[in-house]
């Protein structure tokens, strides 16, 4: 099964020296079983802003609908969640100075940083000191 990875890129220094962080895209089964507890964890701020947002509205939403309902709600608000945080996961990395570089499609984290190295020594030299 392959999975779509993104390579961010955050430039330091003069001497262009890069940073590179690659990231799983899609859903995230961390965000919908935690919400704002797995954005917290990996240090996006605005993320667990945006998710904690989501949860506090859902639990809102949930008392009004009764118990019944209020499952329904938190079913909703879960998905919700786990479709978005890499969305929010990508502003808070704009934010900071990152930009995305590439995207890789592959069945493991190792091989889509493989690939994305060789696609980097491709268009330039001195690949090894940006990853």
């Amino acid at each position: 099964m392959t999975r779509t990875f993104s390579a961010y890129r955050r430039w330091r220094g003069l001497d262009g020296a890069a940073e590179t962080m690659v990231i799983d895209d899609g859903f995230s089964w961390g965000a919908m079983l935690f919400g704002p507890i797995w954005a917290i964890v990996r240090f996006r701020w605005r993320a667990a802003a945006a998710l904690g947002l989501g949860w506090a509205i859902g639990a809102i939403l949930a008392a009004a609908a009764g118990p019944a309902a209020g499952g329904l709600v938190w079913v909703i608000v879960a998905y919700w969640s786990g479709a978005s945080a890499r969305n929010f996961e990508a502003l808070w990395l704009d934010e900071d100075g990152w930009r995305l570089d590439n995207v890789a499609v592959a069945r493991d984290r190792d091989l889509a940083e493989a690939m994305l190295i060789e696609a980097d020594a491709v268009r330039a030299d001195g690949v090894e000191r940006r990853w």
